[in-house]
């Protein structure tokens, strides 16, 4: 798994971005909990010199350990603009 991190971590520059974090939805229920989320950022990419808008859709899941919140899944992808349902289709 570390490599998968080492590597989406190299696409990056560290240029102390801030974050702004959009919550769309979030529930409990029990010992599991969710956020859905738009989370918007000016980064800068390996090999690009200026800082470009991103914004990525976010899903979290959470569960309940030891009597603290523990992040079990982060799925992160970017926010597309909308279009039709078969424009996603492979031709």
């Amino acid at each position: 798994m570390s490599d998968r991190y080492d590597w989406a971590g190299a696409r990056f520059k560290d240029s102390g971005a801030s974050l702004e974090v959009e919550y769309l939805a979030a529930s409990v229920s029990g010992e599991l909990a969710y956020t859905t989320a738009i989370e918007w950022a000016e980064v800068k990419l390996a090999g690009q010199d200026q800082p470009a808008p991103m914004a990525l859709r976010v899903t979290h899941v959470f569960r309940k350990e030891d009597g603290g919140w523990k992040l079990m899944l982060r799925h992160a992808d970017p926010l597309m603009v909308k279009m039709a349902p078969d424009a996603v289709l492979k031709r």
